[in-house]
């Protein structure tokens, strides 16, 4: 089931930026999943909460990063990577 959603939300970020490859990979230590939006320019990182994908599904997912504006907020924090849980998304600093 987390496995589709996944899925969706790599189309989901390949849709928003073209010619990027997209790598995902478990954070087990913060329990979430990692994507990397990699293209010529770098990279955007972002983290999406497993309490996220726990507790809805993968179009109310793709419906919550469309009203939270996640492309914008990868774009405008390029050297920063995007945190969504369910209270919405937060800024934070890459390690």
């Amino acid at each position: 089931m987390k496995g589709n959603k996944i899925q969706e939300i790599i189309n989901y970020l390949s849709n928003e930026f073209p010619d990027s490859e997209i790598i995902n990979e478990n954070d087990f230590s913060s329990d979430s999943e990692l994507f990397k939006v990699k293209n010529i320019k770098g990279f955007y990182l972002l983290k999406v909460g497993d309490e996220l994908f726990d507790d809805n599904e993968a179009s109310e997912i793709l419906q919550l990063f469309n009203s939270w504006n996640v492309p914008i907020a990868l774009k405008e924090n390029s050297t920063l990577g995007v945190l969504t849980t369910r209270t919405g998304i937060e800024i934070f600093e890459r390690l």
